[in-house]
């Protein structure tokens, strides 16, 4: 919208006071970022505000927060390289808020799942609680981690 001011019109400023501030809430994010451990609390920060703005309360954003955060650490911590980077994308469709975190990494199996008795490895078990829906596709063109999560009612 464009609104075009004069000197003195108080009448057109009204509406662009009214107006500013406001942004557009947006219905998908989608972001790249480098695989080490500072690029997981920005992602998290990322995924946090897009939920917050699309209405998601407060008690929710922590578990939110945190699924993500995991699911990150864990596309860093398995890079194939110190150059690698992950993909995350978060989008809203109804209610749920649904974010995919994407790596080049390869398709082995998790150091959890091959080795039990090793410490660590509760990334997939947060997320599994903290969110509804979770599903893993690890393939030789890496490894992608799709999760979501229903707005609770208020």
């Amino acid at each position: 919208m464009t609104r075009t001011l004069s000197r003195g019109n108080a009448e057109n400023m009204k509406p662009l006071a009214r107006d500013f501030g406001k942004r557009p809430i947006k219905k998908k994010v989608s972001f790249r970022l480098r695989g080490t451990a500072s690029s997981v609390a920005k992602a998290r920060l990322l995924i946090v505000d897009f939920a917050r703005e699309n209405g998601f309360p407060d008690a929710e954003l922590f578990d939110i927060g945190l699924a993500v955060g995991e699911a990150c650490a864990n596309a860093v911590m398995h890079a194939v390289t110190t150059r690698s980077s992950f993909h995350v994308e978060a989008s809203l469709r109804a209610d749920d808020i649904v974010v995919t975190v994407s790596d080049p990494g390869d398709d082995t199996l998790p150091p959890l799942l091959r080795d039990p008795d090793r410490v660590g490895g509760l990334g997939l078990f947060l997320i599994r609680h903290l969110m509804d829906h979770l599903s893993l596709d690890m393939s030789a063109r890496g490894t992608r981690l799709t999760m979501s999560r229903r707005k609770r009612a208020a």
